[in-house]
């Protein structure tokens, strides 16, 4: 019997198609948990990776105590958050603001802690190392517990926290 292809499947077709990129990711960042990160490309793959966890952990969930920050990005993009489209648009600007907010605030971070430094970077403190207005608002407006937890994107954030703080900075910002 074969695992992935052939007549009979351990693996149902549909479960591979809704899941088995996100399974195979997993699995890499499992294995890779320990490593440390040195490579710009190997930093973005796992941020990447976070943010589409983080974004399938929002698809399908409502989210009506976001309305407030959902009319301050489309006042600050100029834009309407309409139909399906929308949605899922307004869905990835919400998780890339996180990601690229917590990336901005590290960088930032690292200027002030040298590599050699015992402290580590906290997601929980980003806004105070934004410099952006309006990054910096929509951080705050989102990087709460009440409006984090109950999408169950500070597990995600803590597992970003945990790679950002594994960088090998000296070696990343030499080829950053």
């Amino acid at each position: 019997m074969k695992l992935i292809s052939g007549k009979e499947r351990l693996i149902p077709e549909k479960w591979l198609k809704t899941w088995g990129k996100r399974f195979l990711e997993y699995l890499k960042r499992v294995m890779l948990h320990a490593a440390p990160l040195a490579s710009p490309k190997d930093v973005a793959w796992f941020l990447a990776s976070y943010a589409r966890d983080a974004k399938a952990r929002i698809e399908g969930i409502d989210l009506p105590a976001l309305s407030y920050l959902r009319a301050a990005l489309e006042e600050a993009l100029g834009l309407k958050f309409e139909g399906e489209k929308g949605e899922h648009f307004f869905r990835s600007s919400l998780v890339q603001t996180i990601f690229y907010g917590v990336f901005s605030a590290w960088v930032l971070w690292s200027k002030t802690h040298p590599p050699t430094s015992p402290a580590g970077f906290s997601w929980r403190e980003s806004t105070w190392y934004l410099h952006v207005p309006m990054i910096k608002a929509l951080f705050e407006q989102l990087a709460t517990p009440t409006k984090l937890e109950p999408l169950g994107l500070v597990e995600v954030l803590n597992w970003t926290e945990t790679a950002l703080n594994r960088i090998d900075r000296s070696s990343f910002f030499s080829q950053f």
